[in-house]
């Protein structure tokens, strides 16, 4: 329980890792080996960037892109955001394989078609779980960031399959100071036993 108590969406972060570039591959790749999806699809994918590449992905494909959905400007809290994100080490692009999944659905019957879609973002949120809490144990923070409508300057950007859908990216570097903890609800009014 000490790794899900201690997780938290990290804002403030570092590039400097206790963990050796190759380490961390090698634990990422051992995450989404044994990562669970729906009838084993395996429709999640990870892309890796770091140093450079992270860089270069916040520093002008994102502020390019939030550019361009704001009539050519760029607002304060974006120049903020981007050099928020920009200190981190990396960031982790988070896919499902489209393709994957319309060729599995084949072999489904239709109410199985029909889920498919919004089963393999659920084994896309557990992989990105399973990746938070094996990175805060090693003492890595960690936030998840959205953006609708970023796949193609991302896909054009590194190369990426254009087949793959970006479903989250996950920022993550040396934790320079712990996000506050957060109030929680009641829990008695989120936790129902029945017998």
């Amino acid at each position: 329980m000490d790794v899900i108590e201690k997780r938290r969406s990290n804002y403030d972060l570092g590039n400097n890792l206790e963990i050796s570039k190759k380490d961390l591959i090698n634990l990422l790749r051992k995450i989404i080996y044994y990562a669970p999806s729906p009838f084993n699809v395996q429709s999640s994918k990870i892309v890796l960037l770091n140093k450079k590449s992270h860089h270069l992905l916040w520093t002008t494909v994102v502020e390019e892109f939030l550019k361009k959905n704001n009539n050519g400007d760029l607002l304060d809290s974006d120049k903020a955001r981007i050099k928020r994100e920009d200190k981190a080490y990396g960031t982790i692009l988070f896919y499902k394989d489209e393709r994957v999944i319309e060729e599995f659905k084949e072999k489904l019957d239709a109410y199985e078609q029909k889920s498919l879609d919004s089963w393999c973002i659920e084994e896309s949120a557990m992989l990105q779980m399973n990746i938070w809490n094996e990175l805060r144990l090693r003492n890595i923070g960690a936030h998840i960031v959205h953006f609708d409508d970023i796949d193609e300057e991302v896909s054009v950007a590194f190369d990426i399959d254009k087949n793959y859908k970006l479903v989250a990216m996950m920022v993550f570097g040396n934790i320079i100071q712990e996000a506050a903890v957060k109030p929680k609800k009641d829990i008695d009014k989120r936790f129902i036993d029945i017998d």
